[in-house]
């Protein structure tokens, strides 16, 4: 039971060392600490068990950031990758960084639009999933806006861009959701601006308790 403590209980307190570097006094030393006290006074279970809920915290909290991540990749990938533009009645293939406003893209079937636009001709069926959630393709022809990210499923379209670059609506989709990614909820923030001082606070009042009774 001690080796699997100690073995369980290893990184939690080399992160409570790390951060102590920087004075920070965090729950991995707050956990720490526990854990050594109850080794040291034959507490085995509790400590053993104290570490295995703190991993089972921290195995929740990855799987949470890992499908996090995985659901980013998977919207990064429907990025465009290509346009075929129309420039003096000559098809050409351009990155989607080189487009620029007022330019006419040609869309065939099976491509992924690479602007926001206005569809000047041709008639298509649009997934358009990845903006708006709609399962079924969408009909399209003269004067409606596409958006860029989707896909033509059958048809073809010539379509005005009126928004390229960063300034599409997948690519603003796809801002705020690395945004959402890396911003801290409310409730995290108020959590660790907590923990900063209740550790601190428990541990000297622990300290002051045994100063008076004498009791671990």
């Amino acid at each position: 039971m001690v080796v699997s403590t100690a073995i369980a209980g290893g990184p939690i307190l080399r992160r409570a060392l790390s951060a102590l570097r920087y004075r920070i006094v965090g729950i991995d030393a707050l956990v720490s600490i526990a854990v050594i006290g109850a080794l040291i006074i034959g507490e085995y279970w509790e400590a053993a068990a104290v570490t295995f809920l703190f991993m089972i915290g921290d195995y929740l909290e990855s799987r949470t950031l890992e499908k996090t991540r995985s659901s980013l990749k998977s919207l990064m990938d429907l990025a465009p990758e290509t346009a075929r533009v129309r420039i003096d009645g000559v098809e050409q293939t351009l990155s989607p960084s080189e487009l620029k406003k007022g330019m006419i893209l040609v869309i065939k079937p099976g491509e992924r639009i690479a602007a926001d636009g206005v569809v000047l001709e041709g008639s298509a069926y649009v997934d358009q999933s990845s903006i708006t959630g709609e399962p079924v393709p969408v009909f399209k022809d003269a004067d409606e806006h596409i958006f860029s990210g989707t896909i033509i499923k059958s048809g073809y379209l010539i379509v005005t861009a009126t928004e390229v670059g960063e300034a599409t609506t997948f690519a603003k989709i796809l801002h705020l959701v690395e945004e959402a990614q890396d911003a801290k909820a409310p409730t995290q923030k108020f959590i660790e601006k907590f923990s900063r001082y209740y550790t601190p606070a428990i541990i000297a009042l622990s300290i002051i308790t045994y100063l008076i009774t004498g009791d671990v």
